[in-house]
């Protein structure tokens, strides 16, 4: 089934139960139905072709999951973009995805301005004579930037004005966009970092994506009585998964358009949700840490997601009891997840393991050496193949077939292990990856970035251990001959170019670097860490 597909079966069989759940509204799956498809009809009027791409860039919102469903009853690609990108990262990522088409919005929530930032990066914006037909040198394909809202901006097309696009396209000729494409056709492409500075675009058929939230629908036995919570961005597989998921039961998802505890619990206490997914051990520490944290109004959660070591998982456990806790292993190339703990494990198998993997899923460990497949609880690669393998990394053969076997297994780059059971457990990763509360960060853009800074001669990042993100980019950095340097205008810099969460949270000068006859020993790095050096207060403040 695809995606707009499966948003029909659902508005036909519970046109009156709650899809979305915000703070400040609600809508049904017939709303939500509804509003896609003025949307659709309005991207068919703009030109949007079926296989365009069509990009999101914004803070989560209910005109965000219409946007998405709408893409799909046009026959296009939606292309949600980090909402975290600035500068440089944006524009590489908006040419690189070759956007037609862009919904943004404005400042919202006094947090960020979108609209500013799209500005700063295309001043042709500004001064452009006509936003339904952009010339942008950078961005060649992009030929609107639609706002969420009805304000008016010069070069961005309004809600309003967009609306009027679609005024002579019929439901007809949507239904006609959407039959043109099949399972196989690419429904979403995410971007994802990997072990060089420049993000994939990894992208995903109709077929593996919606079969995969239907396994995990299955395997979390979710049904039209749940409501599922989830703080994660739009942008990441750990909210579209589960939020497609629960469309699969006619379940109700309840989001926000951030992550603010307070809200969160404030909102948790109004809904009164059957699932929690967290996904990451920050998140979930910051809720049952919170002074406002009562137990007791959580009794209607029976399962709580969240990808954290054995030792979190076990408190979060005892602190609510009544609720089945999982882990999960996933990543965006198999479609967000493979496998989560089941309600038939035990707490320490689910505390300590992953569970095992959906039916059509298959794992194997094999030695990084040798290539061989290992035995239970042998420790190698974890190797992934079934039916949510991504397609392809966009414009990108090479490194497709550098993550493939000839044999059609995916390499991970991941460290795990199987037990006697199937239950596999993740134990490191391969590839220098950092993963700073959730998100992926490739060191080595950071340290191409840091290499850019005038006084930087050369520079290595590694990730320090971190109570909340589990763990933050720690740079070391050795300063040109004469050049002079403090901690905080590394991080200015850094702040000024990256998203936030790449942003080094530890800063060291050095002026010898360990090292064998060819390479940096980024393991002493690290070990140099744990000596005890006072961080100055802008370092600790670093924006999450």
């Amino acid at each position: 089934m695809k995606l707009d597909e499966l948003l029909g079966v659902a508005a036909a069989k519970w046109p009156h139960g709650s899809a979305l759940i915000f703070p400040e509204s609600e809508l049904t799956f017939s709303n939500l139905q509804a509003n896609a498809k003025r949307k659709a009809r309005s991207l068919i009027g703009a030109g949007v072709r079926a296989g365009d791409h069509v990009g999101i860039l914004s803070l989560n919102l209910p005109e965000y999951v219409e946007s998405i469903f709408a893409i799909s009853m046009a026959g296009a690609t939606a292309v949600p973009l980090n909402a975290r990108y600035r500068g440089a990262e944006l524009t590489q990522v908006i040419a690189d995805s070759d956007i037609r088409l862009l919904f943004t919005t404005s400042q919202f929530d006094n947090r960020v301005d979108f609209s500013t930032h799209l500005t700063d990066c295309y001043p042709e914006l500004s001064t452009s004579p006509d936003p339904s037909q952009l010339r942008i040198e950078e961005a060649p394909l992009l030929k609107s930037v639609v706002m969420f809202e009805a304000t008016q901006k010069p070069g961005f097309i309004s809600l309003t004005d967009f609306d009027q696009w679609g005024r002579d396209v019929t439901d007809e000729a949507v239904s006609k966009r959407s039959a043109s494409v099949g399972l196989e056709s690419i429904c979403l492409m995410i971007y994802t970092s990997g072990t060089t500075s420049v993000p994939k675009g990894c992208r995903l058929s109709h077929g593996a994506f919606v079969r995969n939230a239907a396994a995990e629908q299955e395997r979390f036995a979710i049904t039209e009585d749940d409501c599922l919570w989830d703080p994660l961005p739009f942008f990441h597989m750990s909210s579209l998964l589960p939020m497609v998921a629960s469309m699969w039961a006619g379940a109700a998802y309840a989001s926000d358009t951030h992550f603010d505890v307070d809200r969160a619990l404030e909102q948790i206490y109004r809904v009164e949700p059957t699932i929690l997914f967290p996904a990451f051990p920050a998140i979930m520490g910051d809720l049952l840490s919170h002074e406002a944290f009562q137990a007791d109004k959580m009794a209607r959660v029976r399962l709580v997601n969240n990808v954290a070591p054995a030792s979190r998982l076990l408190e979060n456990m005892a602190q609510l009891p009544q609720a089945v806790h999982v882990s999960a292993y996933g990543l965006t190339e198999i479609s967000g997840v493979a496998c989560h703990g089941s309600a038939d494990e035990t707490d320490l198998e689910r505390a300590h393991t992953c569970g095992r993997t959906f039916e059509g899923i298959d794992a194997r460990i094999v030695c990084p050496e040798s290539q061989s497949e290992l035995g239970p609880d042998e420790e190698g690669e974890i190797q992934l193949r079934g039916y949510a393998l991504f397609t392809d990394y966009y414009k990108d053969p090479e490194k497709t077939r550098a993550v493939m076997t000839e044999d059609g297994w995916l390499r991970t780059g991941d460290i795990g292990a199987l037990d006697t059971e199937g239950r596999l457990s993740f134990r490191g990763r391969l590839k220098d990856m950092l993963k700073v509360g959730g998100e992926n960060v490739a060191a080595l853009e950071i340290e191409g970035l840091l290499l850019t800074h005038p006084a930087v001669k050369m520079a290595q990042v590694v990730g320090a251990p971190h109570d909340r993100l589990g763990e933050v980019p720690a740079a070391f950095i050795e300063l040109s001959e004469g050049a002079h340097c403090g901690e905080e205008e590394i991080i200015e810099f850094c702040r000024d170019n990256i998203a936030s969460f790449k942003v080094p949270r530890i800063v060291r000068f050095v002026e010898q670097w360990p090292s064998s006859a060819t390479k940096i020993q980024k393991f002493k790095l690290i070990e140099l860490l744990a000596r005890p050096q006072p961080l100055s207060a802008s370092i600790e403040a670093a924006d999450v």
